[in-house]
């Protein structure tokens, strides 16, 4: 069962992974994003 499952949750994972950059460049556009100079992915 197991490696049926594998599949779609690294489809999963990599749709997530594109939806958060969208997400964060969205954030960045209106002004709400990181610093300047400050990685987006810091605490």
């Amino acid at each position: 069962m197991l490696p049926n499952a594998l599949t779609p949750l690294v489809v999963q994972g990599t749709l997530g992974i594109g939806g958060a950059v969208l997400d964060v460049a969205a954030l960045s556009f209106i002004g709400l994003g990181a610093e300047v100079g400050t990685p987006s992915g810091a605490p």
